[in-house]
């Protein structure tokens, strides 16, 4: 999907394995339990969005806007992202924020 306006939309427990929300408005989308392993979020827009208890491994944020996005119980494992824009809720600890670039490491299970 490249550029689609699917803001607000509930797509909870989705399974959504390589998708790709290129340039894509995401704004407060429900992607509660959802998995999204291998999901591309280029340059989308997930302000507000609902990520709680996502499997986020191997994503790609790559410039997305993530003001007020809820990360709360994401899975994070080798997530890619690099020039993020805004501030997110309730990151993971294992979270590492370097200059303006997030590097994302989920703990080892």
């Amino acid at each position: 999907m490249q550029k689609m306006d699917l803001s607000d939309s509930q797509l909870r427990a989705a399974w959504l394995h390589h998708c790709h929300f290129l340039d894509c408005d995401l704004r407060r989308t429900d992607f509660s339990g959802a998995d999204l392993k291998d999901a591309c979020f280029v340059n989308a827009n997930v302000s507000g969005a609902n990520f709680t208890n996502a499997d986020l491994t191997n994503c790609d944020f790559t410039n997305a806007i993530i003001d007020g996005a809820d990360f709360s119980g994401a899975k994070f494992q080798n997530v890619k992202s690099r020039n993020l824009r805004g501030t997110p809720k309730n990151l993971p600890s294992s979270t590492l924020i370097r200059h303006r670039s997030f590097i994302i490491t989920g703990d080892k299970e």
